[in-house]
C-alpha cells in the first residue's frame, strides 16, 4: 500500500516537472518576443532603426563607419538593460506562478514596463549602501559618461575626416584629368550619400546621450538638492549651458555659410542666355564689374549672378579671379561649462562633484551636436564637384 502511494506522488511530481519545464519553454518563447522589441545594439539593427545602408564592400571609409555604428553600442545597452532585466524576471514569474502562455507574456510585458520605468537614481538607490555610497557610485557613472561621449566624438569627427578627404580627392582626379565629368560626379554623389548616413547615425546616437542625459540630470538634481555649495553650483552651469547653446548655434551658422565666388571681367563681356556665342544677349559687363560665379558646370562658359540679379554666361575668356581670399575658419567657442567645471575641486562636496561630472558629459554632447550640426551643412556643400574659390 505505501508502496503504491510512493509510485502515485512520483508520478504527480514528474508530472508537475514536466508542467513546469513547458512553462520555462514558454516563458523563454516570450522573452525572445520582448527583447526583439526592444530591439539589439547590433550594426545591423542600428543602420535599420536610422534608416540607412550597411555598409559597403567598396566603402574607402568602411572601417570608420564600422567604428562610428559601434560606438552606440555603450548607451543602446545601458537604455534597455534594465528594462530586459524586468522582461527577464516578468517572465519567469509568470511561468512560475501562471503557467499559462498569456499569463508568461503578460508577465513579461509588465516587466518590461518596470524595467524601463524603474528610473536610473532609483535603482542606485536600492543597490547603495549608504548615501556615501551612492553619491559615490553616481559620480563614477558621470565620468564613464563623458569618456563615452568623447569617444563617440572621436568615431564621427574620423568618418567626417575621411568622407570629406575622399571628396577632395575625387575632385582633384577630375582637375587632373584621371576621371571625367560623369565618372567624378557619380562618386561624389556616392560619397555624398554615405555621408549622409554616417550623419543620421550620429543624429541617432545623439538622441540616445539625450536620453540618458536626462536621467543623469535628474539624479544630480536631487542629491544636489540638500547641499548649498552643490545647488550654488548647478544654478551657475545652468547659466553657462545656456550661453554655450547660443554661441554654438552661431557658431554653426557662420561655419556652414556657403562660400562665394566671386570674379570680375577683364573687359567688356556680354552676358548670355545660353553659354555660347549664339545665345540670346541678357546683359553686358562693364570692364572690372564684379560678379558672383554660380557653378562651372560648362567650363568655358561660367554661369554667373550679376549685381542687379540677372542671371546668365560669360565666356572665362573674359573673366579673371576677383574672389577673396579664403576666410580664416572660425574659431570654436570657448566651453563656458568646461571652465566652470575645471574650476571645481577634488575637495568640493560629492555632490558638488556630481553635478560638474553631469555638467561635464552635458558640455561634451554638446560639442557633438554641433559637430554634427556642421556635418549636416557640409553634406550639402562639400559634395559638389565645382566648388567656390
Amino acid at each position: 500500500m505505501r508502496k503504491g502511494h510512493y509510485k502515485r506522488v512520483g508520478h504527480i511530481h514528474m508530472a508537475r516537472t514536466r508542467k513546469r519545464l513547458k512553462d520555462f519553454g514558454r516563458a523563454a518563447t516570450a522573452i525572445t518576443v520582448v527583447l526583439s522589441l526592444t530591439g539589439c545594439a547590433t550594426t545591423g539593427a542600428l543602420e535599420k532603426q536610422a534608416g540607412v545602408a550597411p555598409i559597403a564592400a567598396d566603402d574607402v571609409c568602411g572601417a570608420q563607419a564600422t567604428a562610428l555604428r559601434e560606438s552606440k553600442g555603450y548607451f543602446e545597452r545601458d537604455i534597455v538593460g534594465g528594462a530586459m532585466a524586468g522582461a527577464l524576471v516578468g517572465a519567469l514569474a509568470g511561468a512560475v506562478i501562471g503557467g499559462s502562455s498569456k499569463d508568461i507574456a503578460k508577465g513579461a510585458l509588465a516587466g518590461l514596463a518596470v524595467g524601463a520605468a524603474g528610473g536610473y537614481l532609483k535603482a542606485r538607490s536600492e543597490a547603495a549602501a549608504d548615501r556615501a555610497s551612492l553619491v559615490g557610485t553616481v559620480y563614477q557613472d558621470m565620468q564613464r559618461e563623458s569618456a563615452e561621449i568623447t569617444r563617440a566624438l572621436a568615431a564621427f569627427q574620423a568618418v567626417r575626416a575621411c568622407r570629406l578627404a575622399r571628396a577632395d580627392t575625387i575632385r582633384a582626379q577630375f582637375k587632373s584629368g584621371a576621371m571625367d565629368r560623369p565618372t567624378a560626379e557619380a562618386a561624389l554623389a556616392k560619397e555624398r550619400a554615405r555621408y549622409a548616413d554616417d550623419i543620421a547615425i550620429a543624429r541617432t546616437i545623439g538622441a540616445k546621450i539625450s536620453s540618458r542625459q536626462m536621467e543623469l540630470g535628474e539624479a544630480a538634481n536631487a542629491l544636489a538638492a540638500d547641499n548649498p555649495e552643490a545647488t550654488s553650483l548647478m544654478t551657475r552651469l545652468k547659466a553657462a549651458e545656456q550661453e554655450q547653446a547660443a554661441q554654438a548655434a552661431t557658431f554653426v551658422a557662420v561655419t556652414t555659410k556657403a562660400p562665394v565666388e566671386m570674379a570680375k571681367a577683364s573687359n567688356v563681356a556680354n552676358v548670355r542666355g545660353e553659354p555660347s556665342t549664339s545665345g540670346a544677349k541678357v546683359g553686358q559687363l562693364a570692364v572690372g564689374e564684379a560678379v558672383e560665379v554660380l557653378d562651372r558646370k560648362v567650363p568655358a562658359w561660367p554661369r554667373v549672378k550679376l549685381a542687379d540679379g540677372t542671371i546668365g554666361y560669360v565666356s572665362a575668356k573674359l573673366l579673371q579671379d576677383g574672389a577673396p581670399a579664403p576666410a580664416k575658419p572660425q574659431a570654436p567657442p570657448v566651453s563656458k561649462v568646461k571652465q566652470l567645471v575645471d574650476t571645481v575641486p577634488t575637495s568640493a562636496a560629492p555632490e558638488a562633484r556630481v553635478v560638474a561630472g553631469h555638467y561635464e558629459g552635458v558640455s561634451k554632447k554638446q560639442e557633438f551636436d554641433k559637430v554634427t550640426d556642421v556635418a549636416a551643412a557640409e553634406e550639402s556643400t562639400r559634395f559638389q564637384l565645382d566648388l567656390p574659390g
